[in-house]
């Protein structure tokens, strides 16, 4: 790979890093400050994007302490597969979290609508909380059984982006568990982040 290709995607993935880090900086004062100021913002509403922002942030940290040395670096600095893993494992919980946690989002604001006794049940009061845990709980066993059954998440130092890898003679159930959660067998269960699109475009270029 091109130094020059390199060391540009390296700058565009701090540069990205750096914005969503500030913007999600600026969401949380603003929502501290509407809920100072409104104390009848939805309870719910406001719970959930909190979690929305701490799997933004999550992502962010891998970019900022994997992605982006990595691809200035060029090469594994860290002399070992599993560090790269440990922490691009966090990529994608907060991926999952980020679906999982906009889908919930969406359902209580439909049934606050639609079906209040619904809404009452499982986003009013305590039992928020209790909605909270169940989708984070949701979201570490299916990334947790996906990386003991033989698949997980890593980073690509040669071509400076995320993937899911899964070793050839995985189980028949990390197989179905990968097209489960998204890990086509098409591309030989390597899956992209965003960086990956970033850096695909750039490498068409050369």
């Amino acid at each position: 790979m091109l130094t020059s290709v390199r060391l540009t995607s390296a700058a565009i993935y701090a540069l990205i890093a750096l914005v969503t880090v500030t913007l999600n900086i600026l969401l949380i004062i603003v929502l501290v400050h509407m809920r100072s100021r409104n104390g009848k913002l939805k309870r719910s509403f406001f719970f959930f994007i909190w979690q929305i922002i701490i799997c933004g942030l999550i992502s962010q940290f891998v970019e900022i302490v994997l992605v982006v040395p990595g691809t200035f670096a060029g090469y594994d600095f860290f002399g070992s597969v599993y560090p790269p893993r440990a922490i691009a494992f966090f990529d994608t919980l907060s991926y999952n979290g980020l679906l999982y946690f906009s889908l919930v989002l969406a359902t209580s604001r439909l049934t606050a609508i639609a079906l209040p006794r619904i809404n009452e049940a499982l986003f009013e009061g305590r039992r928020i909380f209790w909605s909270i845990s169940f989708v984070w709980a949701v979201d570490w066993i299916f990334v947790i059984v996906t990386n003991v059954t033989g698949c997980w998440n890593t980073f690509d130092f040669k071509g400076f982006f995320l993937k899911h890898e899964c070793v050839k003679d995985k189980s028949e159930f990390a197989t179905l568990f990968g097209r489960v959660i998204g890990l086509p067998e098409s591309f030989g269960f390597e899956f992209g982040s965003g960086s990956d699109r970033v850096t695909r475009k750039l490498r068409a270029r050369v």
